[in-house]
């Protein structure tokens, strides 16, 4: 009898310690800045992922609630890019001793220009009875914060998540690779499809209101050509410059990001009599994205 008990007993704390490691995945308190990380970061870990950039908001007006931010600090890990408003928010998170992870660790970053001030100035010399008005524009070369779109490095991003997981749950080690190695092998499927259908595009331009898929471009040979022009939207000249110029390449259509103003590349497509194309960069599965972008751009090339 004695010997029975022991025995359930025994069986009773191995089966315990041998679930430990699921229920520990699934309560642990994980935030991530964008979307598209926060798919990633669910196949991997198996548990429930926050997002810090609410559906439909555009990154780059966002700014976190006190409410959210306390919620945040109650984390156990946070994954973060590169967006602006990633990066007024680590220096609070860190002083909070929240575990930080910069998911483009190891990245090789593509540069864009940003206009940071642009204001007029009044000045008026002996000779001039009126003050002279000029225009002084400063800008800011950036790193493009566009990094998930880039399929050669989002391995990189992926196993920058794999080791935080594993470093944070160690129990978990082989689930974390396990399921590592098939993301991986997912994402080497999609760029060899990818660099077969696009192919015949090498060298081709595209138009789009928002300059997301720089990296995307560089991967596949392609020519990105944004409506916005150093992060603010182009003025009425410079678009009907892009419209003769578009006319030529024998368009079809403009990709748009949803989270963006599409003013512009509405009258851009009107006065080119084609089609406005709408794309979700920011949509939470990775792969149904770049199947999304895939399509959207048979639509708009020539």
């Amino acid at each position: 009898m004695y010997y029975r008990m022991r025995t359930k007993a025994l069986l009773f704390v191995i089966c315990f310690f041998s679930i430990v490691p699921s229920y520990v995945a699934a309560q642990l308190n994980i935030w991530v800045g964008i979307a598209p990380f926060a798919g990633l970061v669910e196949r991997i870990a198996e548990a429930k992922v926050n997002v810090l950039l609410p559906a439909g908001k555009n990154p780059e007006f966002f700014s976190l609630s006190n409410a959210k931010l306390t919620r945040v600090i109650a984390s156990d890990i946070v994954f973060l890019s590169s967006f602006r408003f990633e990066r007024k928010i680590e220096a609070l998170l860190r002083r909070s001793k929240v575990n930080v992870i910069h998911l483009d660790r190891g990245f090789r970053y593509r540069k864009i220009m940003h206009i940071v001030k642009d204001s007029t100035r009044s000045h008026r010399t002996e000779q001039q009875k009126r003050p002279r008005h000029t225009k002084r524009t400063e800008t800011l070369e950036e790193n493009d914060p566009h990094v998930w779109t880039d399929i050669e490095q989002i391995d990189q991003i992926i196993l920058n998540i794999q080791n935080a997981l594993i470093q944070l749950d160690p129990a978990r080690k082989q689930d974390y690779q396990r399921r590592t190695r098939l993301i991986l092998l997912n994402v080497q499927r999609t760029r060899k499809s990818l660099s077969k259908i696009l192919l015949p595009y090498q060298g081709k331009v595209f138009y789009i209101n928002h300059p997301a898929l720089g990296y995307f471009s560089d991967c596949f040979h392609l020519r990105q050509r944004p409506l916005e022009i150093e992060g603010k939207e182009t003025t009425p000249y410079a678009l009907l410059a892009l419209v003769d110029e578009a006319r030529l390449t024998g368009v079809r259509g403009i990709l748009v990001q949803k989270q963006f103003s599409k003013r512009n590349a509405t009258q851009f497509a009107k006065q080119l009599h084609i089609d406005v194309v709408e794309v979700n960069l920011l949509q939470r599965d990775w792969f149904t994205m770049m199947d999304e972008v895939l399509d959207a751009l048979q639509k708009v090339f020539p």
